[in-house]
């Protein structure tokens, strides 16, 4: 076999490649028939629906923030920002008792620390909410009702 014969075999394979690749999308887009749908089963993994889009800005800055993280004094800053209310000393995580920290290693003491941020970003977060919860709760507006069972939700 020459070259140029090789060259000829190879590009008619592509496209007889490419060709029942498209025949296999077109394939692929028809709908199956319900009864068939039944016998190869449910899917596992449902469809996810998404909300309507949000502005270009929030989804930017807040991928940055899943990436990188957000920067520990602006952090801290947030937490100091949104203390916890009076009536909502539940949200405090408590502290390691002392004589129980002395027993601990190293790793575990860090753990704990660990921990106990997480659960200090939860009560800022649970904070901020409460923030904004009186000004609509005393309006009693109808307008306000989804807001107000949004940041509920988001609480709860």
């Amino acid at each position: 076999m020459t070259g140029r014969t090789r060259q000829l075999t190879a590009c008619s394979s592509k496209r007889q490649r490419k060709k029942s690749l498209e025949s296999a999308d077109a394939t692929d887009k028809d709908p199956l028939d319900q009864s068939i749908l039944n016998v190869i089963g449910q899917r596992i993994i449902e469809k996810r629906t998404f909300a309507q889009p949000v502005h270009v800005s929030l989804p930017e800055r807040w991928s940055d923030i899943t990436k990188v993280g957000l920067p520990i004094e602006e952090r801290l800053d947030l937490i100091k920002k949104y203390p916890i209310p009076k009536n909502c000393s539940f949200l405090d995580p408590p502290d390691l008792n002392k004589e129980i920290s002395l027993a601990l290693n190293e790793a575990a003491r860090l753990r704990d620390q660990i921990i106990v941020l997480k659960q200090k970003k939860l009560a800022a977060c649970a904070s901020g909410i409460a923030k904004m919860l009186p000004s609509r709760l005393s309006r009693s507006l109808e307008e306000d009702f989804p807001l107000v069972e949004t940041l509920s939700d988001i609480a709860r």
